[in-house]
């Protein structure tokens, strides 16, 4: 048996469902050890893109990718777009909590985004999408192992929005579409999040701004304790 705890935010948000309305403003990891990895402080790597569709990869990729570097690419699309990032191959020097080596993507434009994923080893990330039109995908390298870096592709896609998800994990974080940009109007969605019948469920919002109205009759927030929209209402 589960636990279910379910979310809408509506944007008119909330089981936790978004209303709105017009804006009133141990996989194997195959680890390449290379105790002579090039030393390279400053690696010529990085860049910005823009355009329709691109490949992003490593330095010397296929070849290992060099030690000591921090390598930051910002991609860009139109404004009436998202970009979907897929990768085609990962090979990063695995650690705990990715301490050493690691491939960052943020939901942004700039290193202070919200964070999309922090990956290492081989296993490959599911497909990543953007809230807006920017992507920020920072590779850092510590002075030892290095592997053979990664490879993706990256296109930019319609904006057509998609909020809500279901989670299973003991601990995790979800956010409203664009966050921390508005949220869109005319929206509805809805995360359910199910832990075992033996745990309990806290939530906690670390950020919260929606459109006040009285009895919150446009924009708000619903929390009901269970999956379904009749569960019963608890906040």
């Amino acid at each position: 048996m589960f636990l279910n705890i379910s979310l809408r935010f509506l944007l008119c948000v909330g089981l936790l469902a978004v209303h709105g309305k017009p804006s009133h403003e141990n996989n194997k990891e195959l680890l390449v050890r290379n105790p002579r990895a090039p030393k390279q402080k400053k690696a010529d790597c990085g860049s910005k893109l823009t355009g329709s569709n691109g490949t992003v990869t490593s330095p010397n990729y296929p070849g290992l990718y060099p030690t000591d570097v921090t390598c930051v690419w910002v991609i860009s699309v139109k404004p009436s777009q998202v970009i979907e990032l897929e990768f085609k191959s990962l090979d990063i020097e695995q650690s705990k909590k990715c301490k050493y080596d690691s491939l960052e993507i943020l939901d942004g434009s700039t290193s202070k985004s919200p964070e999309l994923g922090t990956f290492c080893g081989s296993t490959i990330p599911s497909l990543i999408r953007s809230s807006g039109n920017s992507l920020h995908i920072t590779l850092t390298s510590d002075d030892a192992d290095t592997g053979k870096g990664f490879q993706a592709v990256w296109r930019a896609v319609s904006n057509n929005i998609q909020c809500g998800g279901t989670f299973n994990d003991e601990d995790g974080s979800f956010q409203t579409p664009r966050y921390p940009k508005p949220y869109p109007a005319n929206i509805e969605c809805k995360w359910v999040i199910t832990v075992p019948v033996t745990h309990s469920l806290t939530l906690t919002f670390d950020k919260f701004d929606v459109e006040e109205s009285s009895k919150c009759k446009y924009d708000y927030v619903e929390i009901r304790d269970g999956a379904k929209d009749s569960s019963t209402l608890i906040g």
